[in-house]
């Protein structure tokens, strides 16, 4: 049967180019990392986002075809597969610049990521390697967005330890993180059961909510420093001088949901604080810590207090609770109620999360929109804040950045 002129039907499909940048990316997250289908796939789209958008692939690579690439690679032998498979820990320098660029992607997108390496394995090769390669650019700082899966230090965390083992006694002012690796956003979550004063206007710490004049870290020794934090970790009844937050709000709001008596909701501008800010987990790691389902992954410590020009928006769980029952957009978006059914926020809330999260829209950028200003937060942060909500409650991909603000600004 002829096909009437003008009429194709041999459109093409469009398809990605791979190069050998991609293939070796795609190898190394299949190397030191358990697979993941969603998150190699949110990973690999965000860092080649201009390469495959210019194949015409809008929404990214599906993870069929990623999949597809994969299996060809390990099928064929691809010199890039046997790169890093075939000798991934004799030259794990190597592929530093890989990693350190997953995890920052990974810190970016709000992800979780596992890897396959204990610590002890990656010392090993520290040391069997010699000479060190100048060209390798080794990660800045540690990830709180990663996981630690199954007792597992994540592999580059282990890296700098090693590196940071071969100076024994840090200052005081190696305990802070430099300014552009704090989150511009932190959020908590208190009651009347929390230490402290805990107000919308003012968070006291413990140590200094009688009336004890407030002192520096600086002011004591790294003795004295670490056993606050070994206090605060185990969560001892002792007042501590840190106060708790988190770089995702799902964290607090499944705890305030779990913990109501009066519970409120705060969301911290980090360039506020006037005290010192530390990352949990680089505690834990430095103190090697072992506390069954925790490890200060998405965790920082503020010290001693948080005042009224840094806390940007407070909120009561009650509140957002009501907004979820009065308007249906919102209630689907935070999905309250099977949040509250897990009784830790780990990989099955997420994955629960996912299963029933909206796409990257107008709709969801509207439903986000809307909670934003009914809780008052100002317009000029809904921009950040919106976007970690979008990764914090796993929303799809499917869309685009600017329908999704577009739905923001319209909730305003």
């Amino acid at each position: 049967m002829e096909s009437f002129p003008g009429l194709n039907y041999r459109i093409p499909v469009p398809k990605n180019r791979w190069n050998r940048e991609q293939r070796l990316f795609l190898c190394c997250l299949h190397e030191f990392f358990k697979r993941d289908q969603v998150v190699f796939k949110d990973i690999f789209n965000h860092v080649f986002r201009s390469e495959v958008r210019e194949c015409g692939l809008i929404d990214g690579i599906s993870w069929n075809a990623m999949d597809a690439q994969w299996r060809e690679m390990v099928r064929y032998s691809y010199t890039e597969w046997r790169e890093v498979h075939q000798d991934s820990f004799d030259g794990i320098r190597r592929w530093r610049p890989i990693l350190s660029q997953i995890k920052h992607t990974v810190r970016h997108l709000g992800l979780q990521i596992i890897p396959k390496y204990s610590p002890e394995e990656v010392h090993a090769t520290d040391e069997e390697e010699q000479e060190p390669d100048s060209e390798i650019v080794s990660p800045t700082q540690n990830n709180t967005s990663l996981c630690n899966g199954g007792g597992k230090v994540c592999f580059w965390c282990a890296q700098e330890q090693t590196t940071s083992e071969e100076n024994p006694e840090p200052t005081n002012s190696s305990r802070t993180k430099s300014n552009d690796e704090v989150p511009r956003f932190l959020y908590r979550w208190s009651n009347i059961d929390s230490q402290g004063v805990n107000s919308k206007r003012l968070f006291l710490a413990g140590l200094f909510a009688d009336g004890r004049e407030q002192f520096s870290p600086e002011d004591i020794s790294q003795e004295q420093f670490s056993e606050y934090f070994l206090r605060h970790a185990h969560i001892e009844k002792t007042p501590s001088p840190f106060i708790s937050t988190f770089i995702s709000m799902l964290s607090p709001v499944h705890r305030a949901l779990w913990n109501k008596e009066g519970a409120i909701i705060s969301i911290i501008d980090t360039k506020k604080l006037d005290t010192a800010l530390y990352s949990a987990k680089d505690n834990f790691r430095k103190h090697n810590l072992r506390i069954r389902g925790y490890d200060g992954r998405g965790e920082y410590l503020v010290w001693g207090r948080i005042p009224s020009a840094a806390i940007i928006c407070a909120v009561k769980i009650s509140t957002i609770q009501q907004l979820a029952d009065e308007h249906t957009e919102i209630g689907k978006l935070l999905q309250l109620e099977k949040i509250a059914s897990h009784k830790f926020n780990r990989r099955k809330l997420h994955e629960d999360l996912a299963r029933g999260a909206g796409n990257l829209d107008r709709a969801s950028g509207f439903a986000i929109g809307k909670l934003l200003f009914s809780i008052d937060l100002p317009f000029e942060f809904s921009t950040d804040v919106s976007e970690g909500l979008f990764h914090s409650w796993r929303l799809k991909r499917t869309g685009s950045w600017e329908s999704f603000h577009e739905g923001v600004d319209a909730g305003y």
